[in-house]
């Protein structure tokens, strides 16, 4: 199974790329929202985890364009996030 990460934060890409991948999972590492796109646009995944923000970008912005691209549609998007309190996360 292939697992795009993505993530403006690199201690937080290497501690989840660690994790996964110590449980066989390949895992794809991504700090900026255009190389989430081109990656996605050329290579299947199998999931997706998205941070809240990327680059500049939140990660709302990237499922909105990651739905609209037809054979994406049904690929998981999970959001992961470092807020803690429920008013944070409404977006």
């Amino acid at each position: 199974m292939r697992i795009l990460v993505a993530d403006k934060d690199r201690s937080v890409l290497a501690l989840v790329s660690a994790r996964l991948t110590a449980r066989g999972y390949e895992v794809v590492e991504v700090t900026e929202k255009e190389d989430v796109l081109r990656y996605l646009d050329t290579e299947p995944v199998d999931l997706v985890l998205l941070a809240t923000e990327v680059d500049r970008y939140g990660g709302t912005y990237l499922i909105d364009h990651i739905r609209k691209r037809p054979h994406l549609t049904t690929v998981p998007v999970i959001m992961m996030t470092e807020k803690d309190h429920l008013a944070e996360l409404m977006v």
